[in-house]
């Protein structure tokens, strides 16, 4: 969404704070959605994810980090603060997840004042706070495991396109 536009189709008319006039917006008020981002591999070092958020859906709502293979959640955050401003927010826990392929889950499953939410500036951390960087994972081939092409668990992306 563009928060100098503050479209209707945004379903968030008041939001304000985000960083360079943009953020993601899932679902509502009164309405609901998902929005889903491409895979991407947890860098080397990665210990949390820190974004902004703004909006006050809670339980049920929120970002999600899921696992590629089985959509496990590896961390998630349902805090709504029932506010039009973006307040930090994150999940931790993820220093035992490196290398593993995943991708965020940004839901909005409440229907009720304040049932929304909106997401900016999307961070990987390390332990000490420095951002880190990924890229997008590839499928290479039909199969999740690349063991028999060059002896790691996961993408063929990290064999060179096994």
């Amino acid at each position: 969404c563009d928060l100098w536009m503050n479209s209707p189709a945004c379903g968030n008319m008041g939001v304000h704070a985000a960083d360079h006039g943009k953020y993601l917006s899932a679902g509502s008020d009164q309405g609901t959605g998902t929005s889903t981002s491409p895979t991407f591999v947890l860098p080397e070092g990665i210990d949390r994810i820190a974004f902004r958020r703004a909006g006050g859906a809670g339980a049920g709502s929120g970002v999600y980090l899921r696992r590629r293979n089985d959509s496990r959640t590896l961390c998630f955050s349902e805090s709504g603060e029932d506010t039009n401003a973006f307040f930090s927010d994150g999940c931790a826990g993820l220093e035992s997840h490196e290398g593993e392929v995943v991708y965020l889950e940004i839901r909005d499953a409440q229907r009720s004042s304040w049932g929304r939410v909106a997401v900016d500036a999307i961070r990987l951390l390390d332990s000490s706070g420095a951002e880190l960087s990924t890229g997008e994972a590839i499928w290479q081939h039909a199969g999740e495991d690349c063991l028999p092409h060059c002896g790691k668990a996961g993408y063929c992306a990290w064999c060179g396109g096994g």
